[in-house]
């Protein structure tokens, strides 16, 4: 069995209690701690910043803290119980608390009469250096001293003064708190046969666990080591506490912890219970990042948990293992995809996957592979256990539809042969055909009874939905040239068409342009020609000029592309400032809407 035990020499073997006087010592190893929050004997660093007061009452009771052993192992109870009341009080403000401990005997038993009585006053400060919430660890120093108050004749004071330094270390890991003490305390020595009670060194260790921010349990470990009795059990009392605490409302903390003796030295006893009621105002709880964890209790203080059934108690948000794979229609992986993530990385090697580690939430991912049209999917990524999220993949289109209307000059529809390509296309009944081809630049041949056969060129992309529409004139009579050249122009009895508000010259212009091309190149004479542009009188007048600039420039780019040389043309444009007809309606803006050839030079 454990327990503290006064090793005496042979004076008092014959009658320690009635021969010799009880020894001028003070046998309570253990002294609560005036503000530890969350330990019983073990300081922790902090201190409040604002001006700030607690009080704390601890009602204590040891069993065989000091017991007798003479020579023959007969033993003799000095103190076999102890009832103890600590009155604790500090005010704190700024990082520097001060505080007062005045032990009060309420009962003692042993083999002498039960006493009752002061026990030595005790005057403490402490400065904190570092805040573990805002450092690695906390730091603080403190020191103490303690006035010859006892009034009981037991050895419950020690006849004289003291002091103490020590050092105090903590450190928050979520809830768990971790601190540790380390000092010197200086005593009045006292002679006891062969055991000098004198100067010490002392440690404590102590850890928390936060339950909550309002309960929680601890464990502390302390002891005393007598400088000139290192080797002396009695000089080297130790024990150990279990304990706990819980707030009640915003004001008051009720305390509590069970513990026994790990060594026979002085103070230490068998066993040991204190229940204590404290009242500490609590000061504003930090939540810095509104996660529902306390600052002193939370990993992360500026980032919030994220609250996901995983790992939430240390108040860390974690990112997710996401891993993202690309698969085909049929759910077969397809190795050559290319993944991209926003905010995230790139898959290496064409594995078709992608492995990283995320935060909850939204992310686009794009994947590319030969083949397949480029997919771009929104992957909503949890908080929590691992996510695995699939990209699918649809072939890539290479053929487009292609129909090609069939009209005469007066708009109706004539029913003709048409060959896209190098297939004929079957069905050109209602003068309408249809044709899936693979994307490209084709020929379209359209051939009907009584018409000339018509021949021009589609280019055509992948899922492009293209119309065509083709004009047929009839053999008899033979039409006007659509291109004649006069004495200081070219006249084109034809319209050079555009897309809408834009410079590019649509399909069924290029066979008038051809004809121009071709007229030029056998009317050598005309050596400088003026290509005009001329817009209708809709939209703003410098929009207009340009865009008459733009497709004035776009037939010159044509013609010279048909072989006309560069030098014998260029382009001009006029927007709206020249119309044939002034009028607002649409006949007058469809006259209006042209690109006219002027001869500049001839050489007859």
């Amino acid at each position: 069995m454990i327990f503290a035990t006064l090793l005496l020499g042979a004076s008092w073997a014959q009658d320690p209690v009635t021969q010799g006087e009880d020894p001028s010592l003070d046998a309570q190893l253990f002294r609560p701690s005036i503000d530890a929050s969350t330990t019983l004997w073990t300081d922790d660093s902090q201190v409040a910043t604002e001006l700030s007061g607690t009080g704390r009452v601890f009602l204590g009771w040891a069993n065989d803290p000091l017991v007798y052993v003479d020579d023959n192992g007969d033993s003799q109870e000095l103190i076999s119980n102890l009832f103890a009341l600590d009155l604790l009080g500090a005010v704190s403000w700024k990082g520097v608390r001060l505080g007062l401990d005045l032990p009060v005997v309420v009962r003692s038993w042993g083999d002498e009469a039960g006493q009752s009585g002061l026990g030595d006053l005790g005057l403490h400060a402490k400065v904190r250096i570092l805040d573990h919430d805002r450092f690695p660890m906390g730091l603080a120093v403190a020191g103490g001293a303690s006035l010859p108050t006892a009034t009981t004749t037991l050895a419950l004071g020690s006849g004289g003064f003291g002091w103490s330094v020590e050092l105090i270390a903590d450190k928050p890991l979520g809830p768990v708190l971790l601190a540790a003490n380390l000092g010197t305390r200086g005593l009045p020595e006292v002679q006891v046969e062969n055991v000098v009670w004198d100067d010490q060194l002392f440690a404590r260790l102590g850890v928390s666990y936060a339950i909550t921010d309002a309960q929680g349990l601890s464990l502390d470990v302390g002891g005393n080591l007598t400088y000139g009795e290192m080797t002396n059990p009695a000089g080297r009392p130790a024990e150990a506490l279990l304990g706990g605490w819980a707030r009640l409302g915003e004001d008051w903390v009720l305390r509590g912890g069970i513990g026994t003796g790990l060594t026979r030295g002085i103070g230490a006893p068998k066993a040991r219970a204190v229940l204590a009621l404290a009242w500490e105002p609590a000061e504003q709880v930090l939540d810095s990042d509104l996660d529902g964890l306390a600052d002193t209790v939370d990993g992360c203080p500026t980032r919030p948990e994220d609250l996901d059934e995983y790992q939430d108690r240390d108040g860390c948000p974690e990112p997710t293992a996401l891993r993202v794979r690309a698969v085909d229609e049929g759910g077969n992986p397809v190795t050559t995809a290319e993944l991209r993530l926003s905010g995230g990385g790139i898959a290496e090697g064409g594995t078709g996957q992608l492995e990283t580690e995320l935060f909850g939430g939204s992310y686009e991912v794009e994947a590319a592979a030969a083949g397949f049209k480029t997919t771009t999917a929104v992957v909503t990524v949890p908080d929590g256990k691992p996510y695995d999220a699939v990209v699918t993949l649809v072939p890539a289109a290479t053929t487009g539809l292609v129909t090609v209307r069939v009209k005469d000059t007066d708009g109706r529809a004539v029913a003709a042969r048409v060959t896209l390509g190098e297939e004929p296309v079957q069905d050109t009944s209602g003068g309408v055909a249809f044709a899936v081809v693979e994307a490209g630049d084709h020929p379209i041949l359209v051939e009907a009874d009584g018409y000339h056969p018509v021949t021009q060129r589609v280019a055509v992309q992948a899922e492009d939905e293209l119309v065509v529409v083709v004009v047929v004139e009839p053999d008899e009579p033979e039409p006007p040239p659509r291109v004649e050249v006069k004495r200081d122009r070219i006249d084109i009895h034809d319209s050079i068409y555009f897309e809408t508000a834009s410079a590019v010259i649509k399909v069924e212009s290029h066979g008038l342009l051809d004809e121009i091309a071709e007229i030029l190149q056998e009317h050598t004479e005309l050596v400088r020609i003026r290509i005009e542009g001329h817009t209708d009188s809709r939209g703003g007048e410098d929009y207009n000029l340009r865009l008459s600039q733009d497709r004035a420039a776009s037939v010159r780019a044509y013609l010279i592309d048909r072989g006309v040389a560069p030098k014998r043309l260029h382009s001009v444009g006029f927007g709206e400032t020249r119309p044939l007809d002034p009028r607002e309606i649409e006949e007058a803006w469809s006259q209006n809407r042209r690109v006219d050839f002027w001869i500049e030079e001839r050489s007859d």
